[in-house]
């Protein structure tokens, strides 16, 4: 468990940088308009705020009492953001389904951790 919950913080961390600081980087968001980049963004910093608490709680992961709150947190995040994107294509806007596995993925994981 500590290994997931440091690499997956690790990831969010780099890819939380990546959405606040450039999102037009990446190939969906190179045309987006200035709402999407914000919204974007805001995501990048929702994404370094989890890879902060995960690196925290694998950095004290002899705390168990921080396990059961973190492994909610992220997994209330996950199943969130998979969700948003189910939506989004539900509604006709263009998302990529890949990104959903990804995060549907991690939140089950995280819920074999939890549960």
């Amino acid at each position: 468990m500590k290994l997931f919950i440091l690499i997956t913080g690790f990831g969010e961390i780099l890819i939380g940088l990546v959405f606040l600081l450039k999102p037009s980087l990446l190939p969906h968001l190179k045309k987006a308009s200035n709402v999407a980049l914000t919204t974007a963004r805001m995501y990048g910093a929702a994404a370094i705020s989890i890879g902060t608490f995960a690196g925290m709680v694998g950095m004290h992961f002899e705390l168990v009492e921080l396990h059961r709150p973190f492994l909610i947190v992220f997994l209330v995040f996950h199943v969130m953001v998979a969700l948003s994107i189910i939506i989004s294509n539900f509604a006709g806007e263009k998302a990529d389904s890949k990104i959903a596995i990804l995060h549907a993925v991690l939140a089950v994981i995280t819920a074999y951790f939890l549960f």
